[in-house]
């Protein structure tokens, strides 16, 4: 995979490149994405399909827990909220840092779904995503480079 923006691969014309590139004498095959590590990564450094990926896996981790919701209190959901639905919005969440904005609104949708299945209720406040002492997804993704940087 050669890994560029848009712009950059089109005033190089790097689509058109071939790139022969051998390992223990076999051709490797050149390819726009793969999956590496449960991150998406694309040629063009786009996080589109990753954040499909993470949505699509929140919203039917949610869905399943929800019917599960007349079993559980407060502090079970809460944590299996955390567990089985914030992790996934955290994990490599430094790697596609920054992300566009339309992106970061649809992974805070998914922390608002999960406060919801916690309060049993809709939530779209930051104030309720506070009071479960959560951050929102944006502090949250600073807060995470913030340690990366410092090792906290």
């Amino acid at each position: 995979m050669v890994l560029s923006t848009n712009q950059l691969a089109r005033v190089h014309d790097l689509s058109n490149q071939t790139t022969q590139l051998e390992v223990s004498n076999r051709q490797l095959e050149r390819v726009s994405e793969t999956k590496l590590l449960g991150v998406k990564l694309q040629e063009n450094l786009k996080w589109n399909d990753h954040v499909e990926d993470v949505a699509n896996a929140s919203y039917g981790v949610l869905r399943t827990l929800r019917k599960l919701k007349h079993v559980t209190n407060f502090n079970l959901g809460k944590r299996l909220a955390e567990l089985l639905v914030l992790s996934r919005l955290d994990y490599c969440d430094s790697v596609f840092s920054p992300l566009p904005q339309y992106l970061m609104k649809r992974l805070q949708k998914i922390e608002f779904a999960a406060a919801s299945f916690v309060y049993g209720r809709y939530v779209n406040n930051i104030g309720d995503i506070l009071k479960l002492n959560w951050l929102p997804v944006e502090e949250s993704r600073d807060f995470n480079l913030l340690k990366l940087t410092f090792k906290i």
